[in-house]
């Protein structure tokens, strides 16, 4: 969020891989925690 923004608690982002961590193609990077489809895509568009 930006200054003067508020933080909405119910989105979030979960880091499933370590820096460096050998991962497969296919493989989660990470888990997007949103409380509806619009806010999921605002967070996996930022990402």
């Amino acid at each position: 969020s930006k200054k003067g923004e508020s933080i909405d608690l119910a989105v979030g982002l979960e880091v499933l891989a370590k820096p460096g961590e050998w991962i497969e193609a296919g493989q989660p990077l990470a888990v997007i925690h949103a409380n509806s489809a619009a806010k999921a895509e605002v967070a996996r568009e930022a990402v």
